[in-house]
């Protein structure tokens, strides 16, 4: 019998296109954060209700990727990634932390910076139908828990600069989309333009605009930060909202339920 239902269910999701994720109680509300293994910080930041991947296909990818490159052969190599750290700028996407050796966005030779985070690889290769992006909410708790505990390690629980940095009041929804190849960074270079196609989509509601974004490298891959105005909440009686930007000719958008999305018995974007 249950065989069965979990089959009707199955063949149902498949028949209505429903294809979200049931999280249940996941670990984070299970264990405290300074518990945390270098896998579950993995899942945090790639694969939970906070991080979800999408998939881009190649060809529109390297489209615009040729498009960038064409702009940056046109005069210049484009807009220089911006400076500051999670741990210096009230606002900052989250990218770095706290300046010096060892930041949770830096990359790391061992794997263990952000580029463990990001999906895609620089290079395309032909037979490749799709590219994975992961966007993810920068500004939620769990993620920033996931970067104190990356940064901190063993001392998570009890670093003043982690406490402090989890404290932080952000006036900002940061979401974060990491796996553009880094020629990219060229489409960045009129962030006006990219801003203003950027988006928070609610229904029966207006659309929250990006007020700002920013392009960082992050070894050949790049981590891009959109600040959203936190002054038009989002809130659970939304029930989902919907991430979407348009970069040169490429189109990313992923839809997060918030329901999924609270923590601590509080909704954490």
């Amino acid at each position: 019998m249950k065989t069965f239902l979990i089959k009707s269910l199955l063949l149902l999701s498949l028949a209505t296109g429903v294809t979200g994720v049931l999280w249940g109680a996941g670990f984070w509300e299970k264990k405290d954060f300074s518990q945390w293994s270098a896998k579950d910080i993995r899942r945090i930041m790639t694969n939970s209700p906070w991080a979800r991947e999408i998939r881009i296909n190649s060809s529109e990818l390297r489209g615009a990727q040729r498009g960038a490159m064409r702009m940056a052969g046109g005069g210049g190599s484009g807009p220089q990634p911006q400076g500051g750290s999670a741990g210096d700028a009230p606002d900052s996407g989250g990218n770095d932390f706290g300046g010096g050796g060892g930041d949770v966005g830096d990359a790391g030779g061992d794997g263990g910076g952000p580029g463990a985070f990001s999906g895609a690889g620089a290079s395309l290769p032909g037979p490749t139908p799709s590219v994975p992006l992961t966007i993810r909410w920068q500004t939620s708790l769990p993620v920033k828990q996931a970067m104190v505990k990356h940064r901190f390690g063993d001392e998570a629980a009890t670093s003043g600069e982690g406490k402090k940095f989890l404290a932080r009041d952000e006036p900002h929804y940061i979401v974060v989309v990491s796996g553009m190849p880094a020629p990219m960074l060229a489409l960045f270079r009129d962030s006006e333009a990219i801003t203003a196609k950027t988006f928070l989509k609610r229904k029966k509601k207006e659309n929250i605009v990006a007020a700002r974004v920013e392009a960082k490298p992050v070894g050949q891959l790049l981590d891009v930060s959109f600040w959203f105005p936190r002054t038009a909440a989002v809130t659970l009686e939304d029930k989902d909202v919907e991430f979407e930007t348009k970069i040169g000719r490429l189109k990313i958008k992923r839809k997060f339920k918030l329901k999924d999305m609270v923590f601590n018995g509080e909704l954490s974007l």
